[in-house]
């Protein structure tokens, strides 16, 4: 009975993190779809508000005055990344998660390094974003966009806990066949 309780857990904290891969996957495609396409312009543009667009931005002046791509891309930028590494995140953790459903621990062979590499990945989504958004910051025009810092103290407390966790954790040896 206990170890169906494991595997339950472990299912359903697979399942979160599927679909959460599912949903920045989707995400980020559309992105990429709809603002790629920006980088090869090389006429000023004009912004609106709302929409995909008001995700990534706050808008302080709409369809005013003409922006660069270079601005509008720039800007849309630290998310754009936090949104690729998240969807990278949680398809690890969607893999680590499978094979402690099958192994029915945390210890598998292994799991040292795939806790690892969460914790990598969660310090780069904090790391990354952070930087993208000060440069961002710099070299936006702020007549146009309201580039605002996000905290991403969660992400690196994470990862502290998940390099203690891989610090603390035992693996099973592989049976030797």
């Amino acid at each position: 009975m206990q170890q169906q309780r494991k595997n339950g857990v472990f299912k359903a904290f697979r399942i979160i993190a599927k679909i959460s891969a599912a949903a920045s996957g989707a995400f980020l495609l559309l992105s990429l779809m709809t603002f790629m396409p920006m980088i090869f312009i090389k006429e000023n543009l004009s912004v609106e508000a709302g929409g995909l667009l008001g995700f990534f931005l706050d808008i302080v002046k709409e369809g005013e005055n003409p922006i660069t791509s270079t601005d509008l891309v720039m800007s849309i930028l630290p998310r754009l990344v936090q949104v690729f590494l998240f969807f990278i995140f949680s398809l690890r953790a969607a893999s680590f998660l499978k094979k402690g459903e099958a192994d029915g621990s945390l210890s598998f062979p292994g799991s040292k390094k795939a806790i690892t590499s969460l914790a990598v990945i969660s310090f780069l989504i904090a790391g990354l974003s952070e930087t993208l958004t000060a440069v961002a910051q710099k070299v936006v025009s702020k007549d146009f966009f309201n580039i605002t810092e996000t905290s991403y103290d969660g992400w690196v407390v994470l990862g502290f806990v998940l390099i203690f966790v891989s610090l603390v954790a035992t693996e099973k040896q592989k049976e030797e066949q």
